[in-house]
């Protein structure tokens, strides 16, 4: 027991914020501005909508509001369908199928009454 080694402790090589900053770059870094993710070029289009998908998903996390099986179909897996914006808990809770077919008609109808 008492003839045990003792260990040094390794030194390791202190990395500094510029080889960081290398590590993390891209291979194939020009210098071009970063690509934005199509997700993220929606919501610099629609800060209105994403304000209100925030607060929806917001409050059915916080159980303001609870997710319902589609209303069409009774299918459990569900989107939520803003008829407007505006209004944030006021929602349809659709299956994807049904949330696209009732998206089509509302820009049929804006399209309509701009008309």
């Amino acid at each position: 027991m008492m003839d045990q080694q003792m260990r040094k402790p390794v030194a390791h090589h202190a990395t500094t914020g510029s080889e960081i900053s290398c590590l993390a770059a891209p291979e194939n870094s020009d210098n071009s501005p970063a690509r934005s993710t199509p997700q993220a070029r929606w919501r610099q289009r629609n800060p209105l909508a994403h304000w209100c998908h925030c607060a929806t998903r917001l409050a059915v996390k916080r159980g303001i509001i609870e997710r319902q099986p589609c209303e069409i179909c009774g299918d459990p897996k569900t989107d939520a369908h803003h008829e407007s914006h505006l209004e944030p808990l006021r929602i349809r809770w659709t299956c994807r199928l049904h949330h696209k077919q009732l998206e089509r008609e509302l820009k049929l109808s804006l399209k309509c009454e701009a008309s």
